[in-house]
């Protein structure tokens, strides 16, 4: 039996110079921000229970004020570069929230212009003074984890906490609507809201139909746009199978069928896929044109948090093909991928790996970022650094080359 290889692909393979789909941080504002979801969400499903709960516009949650204090606690370096007000009003949150602040009075100016700084930051108040750059570090770096998380909980009891699970559906149909809009532009470009949504079908059992078949359609117009696109990552993966006939697999974070379809590799889908809907009661997971007109459902995505709850045989499938790719493949590429505290699930398989002495050839592209210190804190993070190699992407021809050479060195 011949060698095996499997590849780790994140969103960078699907980015910037790849793809050019948008980036986390562009994703995670059109989360936060919830521009125009209730066309989609209502288009897909019939049942009234929720719907009056359910609207557009940025998050607004008693709660929301933890999502700025945990993205300035987990990017302290980022304070120094916003506005001094701004800056002013974050640290003396983060006094409080240390227990630095005694005076009631005190605590509660500080909770108020906290909350109001949120609001400024997302653009629903003008009581702070918010400039373009500071709004930018903030969607750059948002931290949802602790608001999402404990949003999940409330999934549990759906018909007693309509209000809550109305939010969780509103966080997963943001994030649709962002790929959606993405997709549809490469594909056509043109807007997906002007374009398709509101021209669609009413009927929500058609429209369920003929959004699964048109999302397979442009995703598969969009592969056959790039086949002479010899910059894209999952094409050097494909020719390279080719040319050395190793044994190959694919773990995704990304949420669409391009890896799968271009290096025609099996693919271990870890977040969720843009055709799988969840039941919001049963918790069945299926594609989109399988539910009955009356079920409630949201789209089976894992957004940004720190939670990957397994609730269901889907995923533990696959996360089955994935972790046979993580322990029994003899080497491990990980590309188009940053790790972050996202995705500790994640962490947790690459360290294992490393642990058994199984090589890891890490593939980093870096922006502007210094390399070495990259380097030094991924080999730091993951321990057993020997079989860890870290290598630098400025360009998809390094990728190239470095899995070139890799493959020669079997």
């Amino acid at each position: 039996m011949g060698k095996s290889v499997a590849f780790l692909c994140g969103a960078g393979c699907e980015g910037k110079n790849q793809l050019d789909f948008p980036s986390g941080a562009n994703f995670k504002k059109d989360i936060v921000l919830s521009k125009n979801i209730k066309t989609l969400y209502e288009k897909i499903n019939s049942s009234r229970k929720f719907h009056e709960n359910f609207s557009n516009g940025a998050i607004i949650d008693a709660r929301c004020s933890t999502i700025l204090y945990q993205t300035f606690v987990e990017h302290v370096d980022l304070l120094n570069n916003l506005s001094n007000e701004v800056k002013k009003i974050i640290k003396n949150y983060i006094s409080y929230r240390k227990g630095n602040i005694e005076n009631d009075s005190e605590k509660k100016e500080i909770q108020s212009k906290f909350k109001e700084l949120y609001k400024s930051f997302i653009g629903v108040s003008n009581n702070c003074n918010i400039s373009e750059q500071d709004r930018e570090l903030f969607f750059g770096n948002i931290t949802l984890c602790s608001f999402s998380d404990e949003l999940f909980n409330y999934l549990r009891m759906p018909e007693v906490y309509k209000t809550e699970v109305s939010k969780v559906e509103k966080l997963y149909f943001s994030a649709y609507l962002s790929i959606l809009k993405s997709i549809y532009k490469t594909a056509h470009n043109k807007d997906f809201e002007k374009d398709y949504l509101c021209s669609s079908v009413n009927d929500k059992k058609q429209f369920r139909v003929c959004l699964e078949k048109d999302l397979e359609e442009w995703q598969n117009l969009i592969i056959r746009k790039n086949c002479d696109n010899k910059n894209l990552y999952y094409e050097t993966i494909r020719e390279k199978k080719a040319k050395y006939d190793f044994e190959g697999s694919v773990i995704t974070t990304n949420y669409t069928n391009f890896a799968e379809k271009i290096t025609g590799l099996k693919t271990a889908y870890l977040h969720g896929k843009l055709d799988w809907f969840e039941d919001i009661n049963s918790k069945e997971i299926k594609l989109l044109s399988d539910f009955s007109d009356e079920a409630e459902i949201m789209p089976f995505l894992f957004i940004p948090s720190g939670v990957k709850p397994v609730i269901s045989l889907k995923q533990i499938e696959q996360y089955k093909i994935a972790l046979e790719a993580f322990t029994q493949s003899d080497l491990l590429c990980i590309l188009g991928y940053s790790i972050n505290s996202d995705d500790e699930h994640i962490q947790n398989f690459i360290r294992e790996r490393l642990n058994q002495k199984k090589r890891v050839l890490f593939f980093l592209y870096l922006g502007d970022k210094d390399f070495t210190y990259m380097k030094n804190d991924y080999c730091a993070m993951f321990g057993n650094s020997q079989y860890l190699e870290i290598k630098k992407i400025e360009k998809s021809q390094d990728f190239r080359t470095g899995l070139e050479n890799a493959l020669k060195a079997f």
